[in-house]
């Protein structure tokens, strides 16, 4: 809605459809992981022998339609986890939202709902509650608050964003907060699963997940 006009009848809510028709995943995958030396953490195993991005798959794939992996290597190994992987086209390597830009120009639902791959215990309602948030013909972009700050790469978009996407990294931008702040957005207050938005940067942070486990 512009600034200064008014609503003249309720907003429409976006309800999520049986399978979450209409709403494609991307699992991020992308990354370099510097802080972990560079391995792969997506394919980093826990305690159970299974990677992580088979937990973050096995919590988000009951929520869509169908699932993307956004991947620049082991493209191979991904492809075991969704039904398509996809490599950072224009933009290489520019962090998470040229995997975004390179998934929009794949064919998509309405929805692109976005998680990285490193957030094993990432909450089972993520979408449902995100759609809740969502003002069909209004929001661009929805993005989940752990209660103490945002998790932009916890969110919803809409999948008409590609050519605003492919702008701002083509000014030099990668700031994926900043870029969403811009959009006409929402946020959603997941607080009571503020656990859930953690994400693995450190093998002390897997071995904290395996005593929790």
């Amino acid at each position: 809605m512009l600034p200064g006009a008014k609503r003249t009848h309720p907003p429409k809510i976006l309800r999520p459809q049986p399978g979450g028709k209409g709403i494609t995943a991307l699992i991020l995958a992308g990354g370099k992981a510097k802080r972990m030396g560079g391995i792969d953490k997506g394919l980093y195993k826990l305690a159970d022998d299974r990677p992580i991005v088979e937990h973050v798959l096995s919590r988000i794939q009951p929520q869509v339609e169908r699932v993307l992996i956004s991947a620049n290597r082991n493209r191979e190994h991904y492809l075991h986890y969704g039904d398509t992987v996809v490599p950072d086209q224009k933009h290489r390597q520019w962090g998470p939202l040229a995997g975004v830009a390179s998934a929009m120009q794949t064919p998509l639902g309405d929805y692109l709902l976005v998680c990285p791959c490193d957030a094993p215990q990432l909450p089972l309602d993520l979408c449902e509650r995100l759609c809740q948030g969502w003002i069909v013909g209004e929001t661009e972009c929805i993005l989940a608050h752990d209660g103490k700050r945002p998790q932009p790469l916890f969110c919803l978009l809409s999948s008409t964003l590609g050519l605003k996407i492919d702008a701002y990294l083509d000014a030099g931008q990668r700031r994926v907060e900043q870029f969403m702040l811009g959009l006409n957005h929402q946020v959603v207050d997941f607080s009571d699963q503020s656990s859930a938005f953690l994400n693995i940067n450190t093998l002390e942070q897997i071995q904290g997940i395996h005593q929790d486990n």
